[in-house]
């Protein structure tokens, strides 16, 4: 059987992401009045998300 893993060691900020996620989408669909545009939004956090990824420096290698 798989242990479970404490939700605090995969996300260390659980209610932080949904709110990450929400901003975008509200305020880009208020702003421009196009829901598409607002679910776009998370597209783009989609792409600059791994781009912060592999700028991360690996603490394991010297």
């Amino acid at each position: 059987m798989i242990p479970r893993v404490p939700r605090s060691h995969y996300c260390f900020f659980p209610k932080t992401a949904s709110i990450i996620d929400t901003f975008p989408v509200a305020t880009t669909t208020s702003i421009t009045g196009n829901a598409s545009l607002g679910v776009l939004s998370i597209a783009i956090l989609l792409i600059v998300a791994p781009a912060f990824l592999l700028l991360q420096k690996d603490p394991t290698r010297k």
